[in-house]
C-alpha cells in the first residue's frame, strides 16, 4: 500500500512554462494516490495490473484519435506500463514519465500544426470519391507506423474539416458559395489549429498533473477525479439552481466534452435542441469564429461555454443519434437556471373516463432559500390539490430527471408510504446505513405509476426503487435507468499537505472520490443495472450509449441483505395482463412504431464509422439528414403546442400516453 508520509522538499519554485514538476507536486501525486487505496469504495491496490490500466487511461488521454503519437513512441513508453506504481513509490514520487510523455506529445502537435497549415496552403482536393475514419481508437486502430503514414491521416483530417466548416458555413447552397467562402473557412481553420497549438503550449506542470491524477482516479471509477486548485470546484449544476452558463452538467468521454444531463430550467433545456449524449466538438462566442475543443481539459470548455448572462454562445455538437460526418450548431443565450421553471409541476389527463393527476419532476431541487419549498413539498401539495379535485390514480413522471438531493428523494418517497426505510448507504468497510421516511402520514394512498427512462438517475432511481419495492408502484419505462448509484466526497488535499510553499495559496487542489453506494431496500444496487421496469415501453434513448455502463470503469452492480419493510401486496394479480394489453397497444402505436424505425435508421447510422472525403456527398449527406431533423422538429413544435405550457415535460408523448394507459387500465382491473 502506497505510504501518505513524504520527506519535506525544498527545491525553488519553478518558472510557469517548465513542465517539470513543482516540488509539492510529487506529494499531492502521493496523497491522491493513497487517497485512492485507502478511501475509495473500490477497494483497489496500486499494483502493476492497476498501473498498466493508468496507462492505458493516460495515453488515451494525451492521443485518444491515434492522431499525434507514432508507433514508435508509444512502444518506447509501453515499456514503463506496468511501473507507474513503482514510480509512485520512490521517495520522492517519480513523475518524470508523465512529463516526457506529455512533452512529447506537445511537440509531435507543434509539428502536425505546421503540416497541417502548409496542407491549407497548399491545394486541398474535395472531389475525390474517399473516405476517412476519424475515430480510430474506436475502431481498434493503431497508431501511424511512419511520418509520412501520419500525414496521409492528416491530410484527410484537414480535408474533413474543410467540408464541415465549409458546410457549416454554407449549409446545403448551390457549390458556388462553396468556392466563394473556400479562403474563408480555410483561414477560420489556420487559426483554429493556432489556438489548438497554443493550448497545448500554455499547459504548466499542474496542468499535467490534473491529467495524469485524473486518469489513475478513473482507473477506480468514472466519478472520481483530482482537481487542480484554480479548478477544484465542480463543474456541475448546483442544485439550488443558480449556476450561470447554459444549464448542462459535462463529462469528458473519449476525448470529447459530452452532455451528461440538461438542467430542467436551464437555457439549453428551455432551447431544447441539445441533448444527453451530445458531444461539443467547438465552440464560439456570438458571431465570433469557433474554437475547436475536442481534447480539451474541460475546465477550458466549461471557461468557454461559460459568460455573461443575455450573451449567445454556440456550440457545434455531433448528436448522440447521428453519425460521425454530421454536425449541428446550436445556438442558446445564457441565463441562470430559473427555480421557477424547474419546479415540479401537474396537469391533469382523462384517459377512459378515469381522471389521472401527472406530476412532472424535472429534479431533486432543494428549497433556495429559507421559507422556500423543496421538491418534496412541491410534490405533497400537489398531491393534496389532485385529491380535492377527485383524480383517481397519479403518474409521477420521472423520465427526464437527472438526480440532486438525496434527502429530498427520501421525503418524496415518503409522500407514498406510511413509513419505513428508503434507501440503504453501504461504505466500503461494509457499513450498511438506512436512510428512512419517519412520517407515518401518507400523502397519497392511491394508484400510482413511476415513468422512468435511461435519463432517469440517481435520486430518481432511488425512488422509483424503493415505491417498486414497497408495492406502491408500477413502474413503466425504459428497460432500465441510467444506473448511478454511487456517492461522491470531496476531500481537500491542502490540508493533508507538509510542502505547500504559501499556506495563504493552498497548492493541493481537491479529490472528488467515490466513497458510498446505494442499494434498494430489496437489497439490491441502483449501481449500474437501475430500476428494470414493471412494463416496459420503448425510449427515444435505446441503443444510445448515454448509460453508466457505458463508462469506463463503472462500478460493479451488487446486492445485499434486504431490510425489513412493508408492502402494499404488489401487481402479481394484474401485471401478466397490464404487460399483454401494453404490447399489444404498442404494437400498433404509430408514435412508438416511428420511434421504433427511428431507432433502427439510428442503428445503421452509428455503425457508419467512416467519413467521407467528397464535398458534394457531404452536402447531399446534411441535406437528408437536415430534412429528418426538420420534419423531427415539426412533430415536436407540434406536440408541444398541443401540451399545456405549465407542465414544462419535455418526456417523449408516446412514452407518457402509454403510462396513462397503464395507470387507467390498472385502476379497471383492480376496480
Amino acid at each position: 500500500m502506497l505510504s501518505l508520509s513524504l520527506a519535506l522538499l525544498t527545491s525553488p519554485v519553478l518558472a510557469a512554462d517548465d513542465l517539470s514538476p513543482q516540488p509539492y507536486e510529487p506529494e499531492i501525486a502521493m496523497i491522491v494516490a493513497g487517497m485512492l487505496e485507502e478511501a475509495h469504495y473500490e477497494d483497489k491496490v496500486a499494483d502493476d495490473a492497476l498501473s498498466e490500466a493508468w496507462f492505458d487511461a493516460w495515453l488515451d488521454m494525451l492521443d485518444y484519435q491515434r492522431m499525434i503519437f507514432l508507433e514508435a513512441d508509444v512502444k518506447r513508453f509501453q515499456a514503463e506500463r506496468s511501473q507507474l506504481d513503482d514510480r509512485l513509490r520512490a521517495d520522492p514520487p517519480d513523475l518524470g514519465l508523465a512529463t516526457e510523455m506529455f512533452q512529447l506529445s506537445r511537440e509531435r502537435l507543434d509539428h502536425r500544426v505546421d503540416v497541417a497549415l502548409a496542407l491549407l496552403d497548399g491545394s486541398l482536393d474535395v472531389t475525390n470519391d474517399e473516405n476517412w475514419l476519424p475515430d480510430r481508437n474506436d475502431a481498434g486502430l493503431g497508431w501511424a507506423a511512419s511520418e509520412a503514414e501520419l500525414d496521409e491521416l492528416w491530410r484527410q483530417r484537414v480535408e474533413s474539416d474543410l467540408i464541415g466548416g465549409l458546410l457549416v458555413e454554407c449549409g446545403t447552397d448551390e457549390p458556388a458559395c462553396f468556392t466563394e467562402k473556400r479562403g474563408e473557412v480555410e483561414e477560420r481553420l489556420r487559426k483554429r489549429y493556432e489556438r489548438q497549438r497554443k493550448n497545448y503550449a500554455d499547459y504548466e506542470s499542474t496542468d499535467v498533473l490534473e491529467m495524469y491524477l485524473g486518469a489513475l482516479a478513473g482507473v477506480f471509477d468514472p466519478h472520481s477525479t483530482w482537481f487542480a486548485p484554480a479548478r477544484n470546484d465542480n463543474f456541475d449544476i448546483d442544485i439550488t439552481n443558480s449556476v450561470e452558463g447554459i444549464g448542462a452538467r459535462l463529462r469528458v468521454t473519449e476525448g470529447y466534452t459530452t452532455v451528461e444531463d440538461v438542467i430542467a430550467g436551464g437555457p439549453a433545456f428551455e432551447q431544447g435542441e441539445l441533448k444527453v449524449g451530445d458531444k461539443i466538438v467547438a465552440v464560439a462566442q456570438g458571431d465570433e469564429d469557433p474554437v475547436d475543443v475536442v481534447d480539451w481539459r474541460i475546465d477550458k470548455v466549461v471557461k468557454l461555454i461559460r459568460g455573461a448572462k443575455g450573451s449567445e454562445v454556440r456550440l457545434q455538437v455531433r448528436p448522440a443519434d447521428k453519425g460521425p460526418s454530421f454536425q449541428k450548431e446550436i445556438r442558446i443565450v445564457r441565463d441562470r437556471v430559473k427555480l421557477e421553471n424547474s419546479a415540479a409541476s401537474m396537469v391533469f389527463e382523462e384517459v377512459d373516463g378515469r381522471k389521472i393527476g401527472v406530476i412532472n419532476v424535472p429534479s431533486f431541487y432543494v428549497p433556495a432559500e429559507r421559507g422556500a419549498n423543496g421538491v418534496a413539498d412541491d410534490v405533497s401539495d400537489l398531491l393534496r390539490k389532485s385529491k380535492r379535485e377527485g383524480a383517481d390514480g397519479i403518474v409521477l413522471d420521472l423520465a427526464m430527471n437527472g438526480g440532486g438531493s438525496l434527502q429530498q428523494a427520501v421525503d418524496m418517497a415518503g409522500l407514498f408510504i406510511t413509513a419505513g426505510p428508503v434507501v440503504q448507504i453501504r461504505d466500503r468497510d461494509g457499513r450498511v446505513s438506512p436512510l428512512h421516511d419517519r412520517d407515518t402520514r401518507m400523502v397519497w394512498d392511491g394508484p400510482l405509476v413511476v415513468l422512468t427512462t435511461q435519463a432517469s438517475a440517481s435520486a430518481s432511481e432511488i425512488v422509483a426503487g424503493a415505491l417498486q419495492d414497497y408495492g406502491r408502484a408500477l413502474v413503466v419505462g425504459a428497460e432500465q435507468t441510467h444506473g448511478k448509484g454511487t456517492v461522491q466526497q470531496v476531500a481537500d488535499i491542502s490540508r493533508m499537505m507538509r510542502t505547500n510553499p504559501d499556506p495563504r495559496e493552498p497548492v493541493g487542489g481537491a479529490l472528488k472520490l467515490t466513497v458510498q453506494k446505494f442499494y434498494r431496500v430489496s437489497g439490491a444496487s441502483t449501481q449500474l443495472k437501475g430500476v428494470a421496469p414493471d412494463v416496459a415501453v420503448p425510449s427515444p434513448f435505446d441503443g444510445l450509449e448515454v448509460l453508466e455502463g457505458n463508462l469506463d470503469h463503472a462500478l460493479s452492480w451488487d446486492e445485499i441483505p434486504s431490510i425489513p419493510h412493508p408492502t402494499a401486496g404488489g401487481f402479481d394479480d394484474v401485471i401478466g395482463e397490464l404487460r399483454k394489453r401494453s404490447s399489444e397497444r404498442i404494437s400498433k402505436d404509430e408514435a412508438f412504431q416511428e420511434m421504433q424505425e427511428e431507432h433502427a435508421e439510428r442503428k445503421v447510422r452509428m455503425a457508419q464509422q467512416e467519413v467521407s472525403l467528397q464535398l458534394e456527398a457531404r452536402r447531399t449527406e446534411l441535406a437528408e439528414a437536415r430534412a429528418e431533423d426538420d420534419a423531427e422538429e415539426e412533430k415536436e413544435k407540434e406536440k408541444e403546442e398541443a401540451v399545456a405550457e405549465e407542465t414544462r415535460s419535455r418526456t417523449p408523448e408516446p412514452m407518457l400516453d402509454e403510462g396513462l394507459r397503464v395507470l387507467a387500465d390498472l385502476i379497471t382491473l383492480r376496480s
